[in-house]
Formats: C-alpha cells, structure tokens, sequence
C-alpha cells in the first residue's frame, strides 16, 4: 500500500474524534471564462422532481430564494458541463477558496480556466447538490460529485477508476444574487484512495437523490440548534468529556466526510474522542462562522493542536497543526442526533510531515497550491510520490 495512503487511511480514524463522523466529502467543479456575463436565469424554484423545501414559519425572503435558484442553475450547469453558464453564477470578482490553504481563485475567469483540465479527465463526471441549508446571509449545500479517470490529469496518467466524494461549500452572494465568495471543504486523501484501488477507501458515490433544502426564515428551533452544537465544540475545546456526552443522544450517529463507516452511539464517539485528544492533547477548537436553520447547525472551525502521539504508522511528532473543519449538526430536544463533518486530511499530512517531498500539483500555472493540499477546488487529488514516513 502506499504510505501516503496508509498514513491517510490511519488519520482517518482519528479524524472522527475531532467532532463528527463520516459521510462522504466530495466536489463540485466550476469553469469557463469569457467576458463579463449576465446574472444566470433562474431555474424553476424547489419542486417534487427538482427537489423539496421545508416550510418556514415565515416564507423565505426574496434574496434567500434567489441564493438557491442561484446555486441550483451552477449545480445544473457543472453536471452539464456547461463552462458559460458556470462562470456566470459567479460575480466577476468572485473569489473561491478551498479549504485548506490550496489558494484563493479569484474572479470569474479565474475561476472557469481551473477546471478545464477537470472534465477533460473526467468526461463522465456527474454533479449534484444533495441538502441546503438557507439563513439570511449565505447558503451551505452538501454537494456530491463523480467520475471516470479516463483522462490524463496533472501529469498523471488516466487510472480508469471511477472517484468521487460528498463536499460541502458555503457561499455568500452578491447584490444581484450571484456568487460572491465561496469555501469549499472537501477532502484529497478520499480521493488518492480512490484513484490508487484501495478497498479501505470510501466508496464512489452514485446517484444522488433530489435536494433537500431548507430556508432558515422565522424558525425558531434555529437559535436553540446552533446553542447546542457551539456549547459541544466548547467542551471538546476544554476536554470536558462529561458535558460533550450529555449534549449526545444516546443513538447518536456521527459521519466524517473521509471515513468509511459512520460512528454510532455515544460509547463511540467518547473513545473516538479520547483517543484524538491523547495524540493531540492540547487541541483547541476556534469557531469563525456559524449558522442555525431549523433543527440544524452548520458551524466553520479550525482545530489548533500540537501531534504529541503516534497515529498509526507516524509517530509522534510534536509538530503543530491548523486543520479546517465545517460540521452540520441535527439538534432535537436538546441533544445532538446527527453530525456530518468535512476536513482535508491531506492538510493533516503535509502539516505533520507525513507526505515528505510530495506536492499535489496545481492544476493551472495561475494557481499554485500549499504544499500537501488538494489539487484543486473541485479535481481529484492525484496519486503523490509514497511519502517518507517511518513506521
């Protein structure tokens, strides 16, 4: 097996701990350039085949819906493959980070000429949003993404194996409803697993089913979600195992983007929790973003810590790390029933040296990645070099 991938398979598994548990990550690509274009014409708004919608207290503003009739027609236009229309959901100026540090894309065309290589290598490739979750000033969507590698791809010869995740991407809007900045958390080591043929990689999605979507207008179950899932990541934050558990159902399920099979029960995600917190003993969770929408909580948050303890083959090795993380959290009566997490253990691996020498190339000559992050904002991370890492 390739250390690169074995090291990422083992961080995996403490990966969960951090707060979450597994569903798949994945990607969503965007492309095209050309001169300054119209906002995109909006789609049909949510209906039992595009989709269903909660029912608000209050209907959803006018701006709010916009923002989803806005990601709907770039979702339609990536599965496409239709690089006009995608540049055209973004606002010229538009900038679009991925999550972590693999560059910040800015302006329309910036953003199109990224991903030309992208569907070059992966013709088949399919695109779908499969929840969203809509309050006043942004939109999160879960987005699914997949393909055939029958392409070559950053010099990397066409592997025909077929590769995809689930990601999740926040965007802000502009004046005229068009995407105005946007951060995408996905995950490479899911797909180097993939494109290497390792059965302990998650497994390809398919496809998806219609969106669910849900608008945060007047939902007073909103304020006591978000209460709950920032009052978790404090206690992870100060260690305090007690008060975590007892914000947990008892049947609680927790999925991480990057792992195979979700943690269940509050057993699990207890051990899971120890066993992160003894490789990283001084880890503080710092919350930048967050949002309530009904029963859910979407918070954004970087984990701060320093790797005192060995993860599988890699030893300790006292280095410190700043890992990005976007979690969901589903709230009922007052305990967390769900989470769904999405980090970049690749980020992970280049922060603790476990990639060696290996750099994912950038997909264009404008956009030069940090070392050992994902190769692109909606592109399959190529296969690195194996990485030196001692057993």
């Amino acid at each position: 097996m390739n250390r690169s991938v074995s090291v990422a398979l083992a961080l995996l598994a403490y990966a969960s701990a951090c707060g979450s548990g597994p569903t798949q990550a994945p990607q969503a690509p965007v492309a095209s350039a050309g001169p300054s274009r119209a906002a995109p014409s909006p789609p049909p708004a949510p209906s039992a085949g595009a989709g269903t919608a909660t029912t608000p207290a209050v209907p959803p503003s006018p701006a709010e819906q916009q923002h989803w009739r806005t990601v709907q027609a770039l979702a339609a236009a990536v599965d496409g493959h239709d690089l006009e229309r995608i540049a055209a959901a973004y606002a010229p100026d538009a900038e679009l980070t991925v999550i972590p540090g693999a560059g910040v894309l800015r302006g329309s065309e910036a953003i199109a000429a990224d991903q030309q290589p992208f569907f070059q290598a992966f013709p088949d490739y399919r695109f779908a949003v499969v929840r969203a979750w809509v309050p006043p000033d942004a939109l999160i969507a879960e987005q699914v993404g997949f393909g055939t590698n029958t392409g070559d791809f950053l010099g990397m010869k066409a592997t025909g194996r077929r590769a995809g995740q689930r990601s999740l991407a926040i965007y802000w809007f502009s004046k005229d409803g068009r995407v105005a900045r946007e951060h995408l958390y996905e995950d490479g080591a899911t797909l180097l697993a993939q494109l290497a043929g390792q059965p302990a990689a998650q497994p390809v999605p398919t496809g998806p089913p219609p969106p669910k979507v849900f608008f945060a207008a007047g939902d007073e179950h909103a304020n006591e979600a978000l209460a709950v899932a920032r009052a978790y990541i404090d206690a992870a934050s100060r260690k305090d195992v007690a008060k975590m558990t007892s914000l947990l159902a008892d049947d609680v399920e927790m999925d991480l983007a990057v792992a195979p099979v979700p943690e269940k029960g509050k057993e699990q995600a207890v051990q899971s929790f120890e066993r992160f917190a003894a490789t990283f003993p001084d880890a503080r969770w710092d919350v930048s973003n967050g949002w309530g929408v009904g029963d859910y909580a979407i918070l954004e948050f970087a984990i701060q810590a320093t790797q005192d303890g060995p993860i599988g083959p890699l030893p300790a090795t006292h280095r410190k790390v700043d890992w990005h993380w976007a979690r969901v959290f589903q709230v009922r009566g007052g305990k967390i029933v769900r989470g769904w997490a999405y980090a970049n253990t690749i980020e992970l691996m280049g922060e603790l040296g476990a990639l060696g020498s290996a750099r994912a190339p950038s997909r264009s000559p404008s956009h030069a990645p940090a070392p050992a992050s994902p190769a692109s904002s909606h592109a399959p991370l190529p296969v690195p070099a194996p990485a030196t890492v001692r057993p």
